[in-house]
């Protein structure tokens, strides 16, 4: 055994040393004189195709750029109006709808979903436990972490309505509940293990409460009235060509049969943090879209304004920090009730 690992160490140490002969990306993005310069030569050393900002002061916006492609293959520049997969960050939007209910009286933050819920969601591991939107909304809830790309719609909304996708899964009675298998063994508020599928049952709570879906009940409430015109849930809402194309990037070590992509963060941070192999070794492909497309100026809309505004249900500042507060820690990480990505 001692043998065993005296090899292993042996072989980890010749690969690290290896990795620090062999070529590197060159980093000078911290030295570039210009913003414009730095962002170019940022966007090179991290493989990222292309990125927009806002910078917004007293609640205006003051600057706005894009940079690189939003589509390479096309050469389609990056603008600060490009809509822009916002993956996890669309949690906090979920979470804008959550409360606006909550504070109409519709729902309630501390009782069991399965209240509203059109289907009973149990976990067989717990007696008597009970899921709350709090607990959904700090990733607590006992609910295990799933997606599974191979079932995306490549350009395309899903086929499947969410609590019938959810009810499969999460409910006792669903094709694929596999006893519980996408539930932990801890109980609702006792530790933080971040879940996607916890925030589709968030979402199906507000469409069962709002009797209709999260597209139309927030396209109504919240994007048409803040002018966000770029915005929607649903693919089908954008015209061909007029989304940022999604990219999963690949990167190898030169000589060594090594690569990672984004799809395996814990391998790709070891390739891009111990090998850090030149950029031009990387290779872009598109991959699914996922979550809320918007705009960069959007989001402007929605945070800044949202946040100084106070003349009416939908912009109140108390929504707004409710929507993102820090609902408390577990297991060392601080927990955005706001369902913060």
């Amino acid at each position: 055994m001692r043998r065993a690992l005296m090899v292993a160490a042996a072989l980890a140490a010749a690969l690290v040393l290896l990795g620090l002969a062999l070529p590197r990306q060159r980093h000078v993005a911290a030295h570039a004189e210009t913003f414009d310069a730095f962002m170019a030569q940022m966007l090179e050393e991290a493989a990222i195709p292309g990125a927009a900002i806002v910078v917004v002061r007293n609640g205006e916006i003051i600057h706005s750029a894009g940079y690189g492609f939003a589509d390479v293959d096309a050469h389609r520049p990056m603008t600060p109006d490009t809509p822009i997969n916002l993956a996890s960050v669309s949690k906090p939007v979920l979470g804008m709808g959550l409360m606006r209910l909550h504070e109409e009286g519709r729902l309630e933050l501390d009782v069991d979903v399965n209240t509203y819920l059109p289907f009973r969601i149990d976990n067989p591991r717990l007696e008597g436990e009970a899921i709350t939107l709090r607990t959904l909304a700090a990733h607590t809830s006992g609910i295990g972490d799933f997606y599974d790309p191979e079932e995306y719609t490549l350009g395309a909304d899903a086929p499947q309505a969410l609590d019938g996708y959810l009810a499969d899964l999460l409910a006792p009675t669903g094709a694929r509940f596999e006893a519980g298998a996408h539930y932990l063994k801890t109980a609702p508020g006792e530790a933080r293990a971040y879940s996607n599928l916890g925030a589709g049952v968030a979402g199906a709570v507000l469409e069962s409460v709002a009797d209709e879906t999260l597209a139309a009940y927030q396209q109504r409430t919240l994007f048409e009235p803040l002018g966000m015109t770029r915005t929607s849930w649903r693919i089908a809402d954008y015209g061909p060509h007029e989304l940022a194309v999604r990219y999963r990037v690949r990167q190898c070590t030169p000589l060594l049969p090594m690569c990672a992509d984004t799809e395996q963060p814990a391998w790709n941070e070891i390739v891009s943090r111990v090998f850090d192999p030149p950029r031009r070794s990387s290779a872009m492909r598109p991959t699914l879209n996922s979550a809320i497309p918007t705009t960069p100026t959007a989001v402007e809309r929605i945070g800044a304004r949202s946040w100084r505004a106070d003349d009416g249900p939908l912009e109140r500042r108390r929504t707004w920090r409710r929507a993102c507060a820090y609902s408390g820690k577990h297991g060392g990480n601080a927990s955005p009730a706001g369902w913060g990505a």
